[in-house]
């Protein structure tokens, strides 16, 4: 039996990108393909309805059509433990707080969010 701490559906939970209210993002890999992923579990403190789970990956599901440079790609929808996650692509993944801003000056922070990639 899998440990269910370390692994969710066919993603192996690899560390802890980020935590937050609004949910927890894993840097995780799919055990099928090898491939590196990011997996977000949205608000896992709160209790899901099955009504408003299916109102969510409804509207997650439009998303995955959009294709932007500055937009992850979605490649999974699921629910763990009656929790939805969604597996976005993209290992190479730079969070913008862990961006370092090159000076102090203010006149450089425009500058700073127009070459984020």
């Amino acid at each position: 039996m899998e440990d269910r701490a370390n692994s969710i559906d066919d993603y192996e939970l690899v560390a802890t990108a980020l935590s937050s209210a609004e949910g927890i993002i894993y840097s995780a890999v799919e055990k099928s393909s090898g491939t590196k992923v990011l997996l977000k579990k949205y608000y896992p403190s709160l209790d899901w309805s099955e009504e408003v789970l299916n109102e969510f990956f409804n509207l997650f599901s439009y998303l995955r059509f959009i294709e932007h440079e500055y937009l992850l790609t979605i490649l999974d929808l699921g629910k763990d433990n009656g929790k939805p996650y969604i597996v976005f692509a993209d290992p190479s993944l730079t969070l913008l707080r862990d961006r370092k801003v090159e000076g102090t000056n203010q006149k450089q922070i425009p500058d700073f969010f127009s070459n984020i990639n």
